[in-house]
């Protein structure tokens, strides 16, 4: 070891050289540097989060997705007025957060949710929830879910 060290301050000069040599090269190579945050590509394709993220992504036409609950504070139905005008409120104002994809936010609530029957002569298409939120709203919502 202790000539290992004389070694290196005998030759200080070509060791700080060499130093400053391999810092500058490596520096330079920053460039070049890729920054891979994607877990799909980092994880094995059997890895669960991978099969979820495709899935997803499957489903849902973008790998970023987010699921938003909203229950009763009472624990009760969430088949209430002031619960489902949160969830239009959610909807609404969801749509308007940057880079989500406001034609794949969905929800009761959402223009695009539609209940669709039907007879033999016809097909009845509707929005799932009515505009203004109310007992015959959320009865008609409860049929239309039905």
């Amino acid at each position: 070891m202790k000539t290992i060290i004389e070694h290196i301050i005998r030759r200080r000069f070509w060791v700080i050289f060499f130093i400053v040599l391999a810092t500058v090269f490596f520096a330079a190579q920053i460039r070049n540097l890729k920054i891979v945050i994607d877990p799909t590509a980092l994880l094995p394709k059997q890895h669960p989060n991978v099969i979820g993220t495709n899935l997803a992504e499957a489903l849902f036409g973008s790998k970023y997705v987010v699921v938003v609950g909203v229950s009763a504070a009472d624990s009760g139905t969430a088949m209430k007025p002031e619960v489902l005008q949160v969830v239009a409120d959610l909807s609404r104002d969801l749509a308007r957060v940057p880079g989500v994809k406001a034609h794949t936010l969905l929800s009761v609530a959402a223009d695009k949710a539609k209940a669709i029957s039907g007879t033999e002569t016809e097909m009845k298409v509707e929005p799932l929830l009515d505009k203004k939120i109310d007992g015959a709203a959320i009865a008609n919502l409860i049929q239309r879910l039905g």
